[in-house]
């Protein structure tokens, strides 16, 4: 993904392994600013996804109750945050974001079905915070707690 942002001048690499986006007043940081607002709706939904795991816990719910459980969150996270947006109560994404994770081996199931999962799956959360604004994320935590 980098490699192609890059190839479109949308993202600089210092040949090390760090990326940058391009000066501020730049035409490509205005492009990649609206192509960041377009992603942001996912980008919330998947962290919702996260802080519902990291709120049950390591091995305390299997994967059918989360994804019972999702269009409840999705539909109060859209009264708190004013969206209208239908792939919020979408199950079969929830799930599909699930099976990414489990295949991906940040979730794997126990013996009793139950979601595990380590610090990997908690950083992901903590590094929301250079992406979500403390507004989307405090909103999102509200609705899991509630």
């Amino acid at each position: 993904m980098l490699a192609a942002l890059a190839q479109r001048g949308l993202v600089e690499s210092d040949g090390v392994g760090l990326w940058r986006r391009p000066a501020p007043s730049s035409a490509a940081a205005m492009q990649l600013s609206l192509l960041a607002q377009v992603t942001l709706q996912t980008v919330e939904r998947y962290y919702l996804a996260i802080a519902l795991l990291i709120r049950a816990g390591s091995g305390a719910i299997t994967q059918k109750a989360l994804e019972e459980r999702w269009p409840a969150h999705g539909a109060a996270h859209d009264v708190l945050y004013g969206f209208n947006s239908p792939e919020f109560f979408d199950r079969a994404l929830f799930g599909n974001f699930i099976n990414l994770l489990r295949a991906r081996a940040v979730l794997s199931v126990d013996a009793g079905g139950h979601l595990q999962f380590d610090a990997v799956l908690v950083r992901v959360a903590e590094d929301a915070e250079i992406v979500l604004s403390e507004q989307i994320r405090h909103s999102i935590l509200q609705v899991t707690h509630g």
